[in-house]
C-alpha cells in the first residue's frame, strides 16, 4: 500500500537525518514508525472496563497511607526547599 504524506521542510529534514543515522531511507523509517504505532495502539477502554481497572488498582494500592494529592504536595514542598528562589513570587496558595 502506498500513502502520500505531506511533511514540512523542517520535519522532513529531521526525519531524514534520523533515518540516515539508522541506515534507513525516510520511507523505511516511516514504515517502521507506522508498524510500531499499529502494534502498540490500544483501543479505548469502555466505562465498565475503566471501572474494573480502577477497582483492581484500588485493591493493589489500598495499603498506601496517602493520596496522590498528598504526594504532589510533598513534592512541591521538596522543590521549594531545594530552590526557594524559584517559588519566592508565589502567594502560597495551591
Amino acid at each position: 500500500m502506498s500513502v502520500i504524506v505531506e511533511l514540512g521542510p523542517e520535519l522532513e529534514a529531521t526525519l531524514r537525518d534520523r533515518a540516515a543515522r539508522r541506515g534507513l531511507t525516510l520511507e523505511a523509517l516511516l514504515a517502521q514508525m507506522a508498524e510500531m504505532e499499529a502494534r502498540t495502539a490500544q483501543p479505548p477502554l469502555s466505562l465498565v472496563e475503566r471501572a474494573r481497572l480502577i477497582d483492581s488498582l484500588r485493591g493493589r494500592f489500598g495499603h498506601v497511607p496517602y493520596t496522590s494529592e498528598d504526594f504532589i504536595r510533598e513534592k512541591r514542598e521538596e522543590a521549594r526547599r531545594e530552590d526557594p528562589d524559584m517559588y519566592s513570587d508565589e502567594s502560597g496558595s495551591e
